[in-house]
């Protein structure tokens, strides 16, 4: 038997060379080609070494390589494998003509439907009647029937399809926008090739982009503010001034958010609680007496729970005096918007004096000591946080004291301080030495201690006279 072109003894090499074309293929520089096998176009790609791909199966091309196709790869191109299913060596891809693919389910009268992945079995076809959306689709079917696991014949059309893009949609002209009335826009309609330039029209000054200031919702423009736009505690609503005062007051319902002008008349009065407010709510209090004060009494009893002031303390108002308190809701009570006070204001001091500097006067003796001095009445807790002793004479001994306290209750090591001579001489103080304050009218100290005492523990028998002075801040 004879091959046109050849005698028979050529007809075996001819055969040896189709046998290796695949591995010819494969010999490539490049890491894939095309090939034509008569109606059918094929590429070769490497196998991924890890996943790989499998015969009549999806595979998509990775950087390492063709890879089995997931079903969440419905936006990318995928190929039926047509030879060489594997994680070795190349893929035979199929890039256009009639293949088989194996299809995710079992059908009939399905020629000439879409074929796309498959969302519910990795590497399976699916075939279906309607448009897919954005998307790749993979051809159309050749078979008229199919089963699910089993391959069937596919027409591969590796294409991008966009819903709108065939034939029976109409004819596009131009294209145009209309915006809304605070932007402009140029270059609309587009009928050949331009650019649309969609821009802010210019506003006049202090106007704000809102919907309608009252009345049904409308689609918003610019306009100047109005009161209702601010959240209802921002929302001041303007200045009221009561009646004036007759007396003290609990839970005080003549004052809203806004500016209070409050007017005692002629005598000091008490206000023990303001009606509540929304939370956040922002209220001026002002003395517009000429005389009198108003004193803001902290925690008052007499007015209801969420009525009261939380300041820490009372406050008074002298005339021309103003005070912004604020509504807190967890608190369920008016508290001063700003309650920060300047470290150098909450510095108090305190100098207690032992003898005299009469000429007349003896030498102090050991037993001179000053109990319970520098009693606190400031309402608030007073840290020591300096000691200093002075003599006039020698160098006399002391061990000031919180009162009924240890002997290091105010400095280190056994508490006693050598005084200077016409100096001060610095004390070293134990820690933060706390003295707690009265309440009441001065008389109660319901957390003693709340005062120091010095104790002279050597007079040196020339002393006359002794000062400690002692420093602290306010807590």
């Amino acid at each position: 038997m004879l091959v046109r072109g050849f005698t028979r003894a050529r007809v075996p090499v001819l055969w040896v060379l189709l046998a290796l074309l695949p591995f010819m293929l494969c010999q490539s520089d490049s890491h894939a080609q095309a090939v034509d096998r008569g109606t059918n176009t094929v590429k070769a790609v490497l196998n991924d070494p890890s996943t790989g791909t499998t015969l009549n199966l999806l595979a998509k091309i990775t950087a390492t390589g063709a890879v089995l196709a997931g079903t969440g790869d419905t936006n990318i191109p995928l190929y039926v494998v047509t030879r060489n299913g594997s994680t070795s060596n190349y893929a035979m891809l199929n890039l256009s003509g009639v293949t088989s693919c194996v299809m995710d389910a079992t059908a009939s009268n399905v020629r000439g439907e879409y074929v796309v992945a498959s969302v519910t079995t990795a590497g399976r076809c699916h075939a279906q009647s309607a448009a897919p959306s954005n998307g790749i689709v993979v051809g159309t079917m050749e078979d008229n029937a199919t089963t699910s696991g089993s391959p069937a014949l596919i027409d591969s059309k590796i294409i991008a399809f966009v819903p709108g893009s065939g034939a029976g949609t109409g004819t596009v002209t131009s294209v145009g926008i209309t915006p809304p009335p605070e932007y402009t826009v140029s270059n609309s309609p587009v009928v050949t090739a331009n650019v649309m330039v969609w821009s802010k029209v210019n506003q006049n000054a202090n106007l704000l982009y809102a919907g309608p200031a009252s009345g049904s919702a409308a689609a918003p423009t610019f306009r100047a503010a109005v009161k209702a736009d601010l959240p209802p505690q921002l929302a001041s609503t303007g200045t009221v001034t009561p009646t004036a005062l007759g007396g003290d007051v609990n839970d005080y319902a003549n004052c809203t958010n806004g500016v209070c002008r409050i007017n005692g008349q002629t005598t000091d009065r008490l206000v023990t609680g303001i009606v509540a407010g929304a939370n956040g709510d922002l209220l001026f209090l002002r003395n517009v007496g000429t005389t009198n004060a108003l004193t803001l009494k902290d925690e008052s009893g007499s007015s209801t729970a969420a009525n009261r002031f939380a300041f820490g303390g009372d406050i008074t108002l002298f005339p021309k005096d103003s005070l912004i308190l604020i509504y807190d809701t967890t608190l369920a009570r008016w508290t001063p918007a700003s309650t920060g006070i300047p470290d150098k204001y909450k510095i108090k001091s305190c100098v207690i004096g032992v003898g005299s500097v009469s000429a007349d006067a003896p030498p102090l003796a050991d037993d001179e000591d000053s109990p319970h001095a520098c009693p606190n009445d400031f309402e608030k807790d007073w840290k020591i946080t300096t000691v200093a002793c002075m003599a006039d004479a020698g160098t006399p001994t002391v061990n000031p004291i919180l009162t009924a306290g240890a002997a290091n209750s105010m400095l280190t090591g056994t508490g006693i301080c050598t005084c200077g001579t016409g100096t001060w001489a610095a004390c070293a103080v134990n820690g933060a030495p706390l003295v707690h304050t009265f309440s009441g009218t001065g008389a109660t100290c319901s957390s003693p201690p709340c005062d120091i005492s010095v104790n002279v523990t050597s007079a040196g028998g020339t002393a006359k006279f002794i000062q400690v002075k002692i420093k602290g801040v306010l807590q």
